[in-house]
């Protein structure tokens, strides 16, 4: 019995091992060596009509070396009102991210809007976010939280690059986290 207990736990040591190499991190260098942003955060987002409550989704990453063959989409809600808009108004966007490139913890991507749903139409559109991931949030460690920002752009074409990335001021996470991981 004590041996298999014995084997048990070497077992547990060894893919606990293996899972922690596995995984992403918040540390670059470390993990996977290709770019990704992934997330979901509410925090408020400045539009050409004011500044307004959102909720912003990114599930995106690059192939290695750099912003070439990327993959993966982005969504976005947000909660419009007075003064431009009726009270209630939610505009809705989603597409496809096109490229996508991390420095450090903070990450620049460009997509293209491929379904939108409110009072302003924006299908076909571009967009480029921007990303910064300061840690895990509620950890009392210090940090500040994450922050995002994004803007809408002329429709991007076909095989848009992404803009410099930093430095970038946006909005700080008001809930959830972002994770930017640079392949380096």
């Amino acid at each position: 019995m004590k041996r298999l207990l014995t084997s048990l736990a070497v077992a547990c040591v060894v893919f606990g091992a293996i899972a922690s190499v596995a995984s992403a991190s918040h540390s670059n260098g470390q993990g996977p060596d290709k770019d990704f942003t992934y997330g979901t955060a509410k925090l408020l987002i400045d539009t050409p009509f004011g500044t307004f409550p959102s909720q912003q989704h990114i599930n995106a990453e690059s192939g290695p070396q750099g912003n070439t063959f990327t993959s993966g989409r982005f969504s976005t809600t947000i909660f419009a009102g007075p003064p431009v808009f009726p009270p209630g108004t939610t505009e809705f966007l989603e597409g496809d991210v096109l490229c996508l490139d991390a420095n450090a913890n903070d990450e620049v991507d460009r997509g293209v809007i491929t379904n939108s749903s409110g009072p302003v139409p924006v299908t076909g559109l571009g967009v480029i976010g921007f990303h910064e991931d300061n840690g895990e949030p509620g950890h009392g460690d210090g940090n500040p939280p994450d922050q995002a920002a994004g803007f809408l752009t002329p429709p991007p074409g076909p095989n848009p690059g992404c803009p410099p990335g930093s430095p970038f001021f946006g909005q700080p996470v008001e809930q959830g986290n972002f994770i930017v991981h640079d392949g380096i």
